[in-house]
């Protein structure tokens, strides 16, 4: 039992060891990647910001024209 607790015990060290440097290494590179990855994300957050306006455009003349549609549907049928 006493040899088993042991094993155990080395194992966790050993992947706390291993966390804590690959921690340490991602803390170490996040600086250059933080700037970069915001000044894409603001590009596409425009990017995807003129695709949504666009789609919501298109979407808005649908339902114009649906509500058009449907409208002379009602007429018809009250006809």
């Amino acid at each position: 039992m006493n040899i088993f607790l042991i094993v155990f015990i080395a194992i966790k060290i050993v992947c706390l060891f291993f966390c804590w440097k690959a921690v340490k290494m991602t803390k170490q590179s996040t600086p250059n990647r933080t700037q970069k990855n915001k000044n894409e994300n603001v590009i596409n957050s425009s990017e995807d910001w003129q695709r949504a306006h666009k789609q919501m455009s298109k979407l808005m003349e649908e339902n114009k024209k649906l509500t058009a549609s449907l409208e002379e549907l009602k007429k018809s049928k009250s006809s």
